[in-house]
């Protein structure tokens, strides 16, 4: 199926792997991913490449299992060696990691996701800062955080399953993208 961008972006992307995209969602239709390899495919578009000093990310987000005990992708802008911003849940942990390229600097959350329950997750940067939140509550910060340029690639953005990671059965709905820090 085709999972149709409702902003100005015309950013549409495509099922990989069998994704169901009319699955119910928290706000409406979300990408259901029932199986490790399940994804959407959203073309490289030059307003996904977040190398600005202020972006966000947000988006509803429900598991339906148990970590694999791998590192289980819920999203990534990139490939496996070059990485602009993506989000996981950490191997057999129920935490997000959430990173930036370059040198995969980023953070762990505080909070456990449980599987069942729909999650509101924003990732900001906003100058050398990090910032996770979890249902609109600050979870964790990390300072220090460096990025520039040279992070910007070509390479699709990958919701669920990419070429070099595997998601777990889960749901997202109202993928996100922003300019600035929310």
């Amino acid at each position: 199926g085709e999972v149709q961008d409702s902003g100005d972006g015309s950013l549409n992307g495509k099922a990989i792997g069998g994704a169901n995209t009319t699955g119910s969602g928290n706000v409406c239709r979300s990408a259901s991913f029932t199986a490790a390899n399940h994804g959407i495919e959203i073309p490289d578009d030059p307003s996904l490449d977040l190398t600005g000093s202020s972006w966000s990310v947000a988006f509803w987000y429900k598991m339906m299992e148990d970590s694999s005990g791998g590192w289980d992708q819920i999203f990534i802008k990139g490939n496996g060696s070059r990485r602009n911003y993506a989000m996981w849940l950490r191997p057999s942990s129920g935490k997000i990691h959430f990173r930036v390229d370059p040198g995969n600097q980023g953070l762990d959350s505080n909070s456990l996701l449980t599987p069942g329950a729909w999650y509101f997750i924003t990732g900001v940067y906003d100058s050398s800062t990090l910032k996770l939140y979890l249902n609109g509550a600050l979870d964790r910060i990390a300072t220090g955080i460096t990025m520039d340029a040279s992070s910007d690639n070509d390479d699709p953005l990958y919701l669920g399953k990419s070429a070099q990671y595997n998601t777990i059965q889960s749901k997202i709905d109202e993928f996100m993208v922003f300019s600035k820090a929310l």
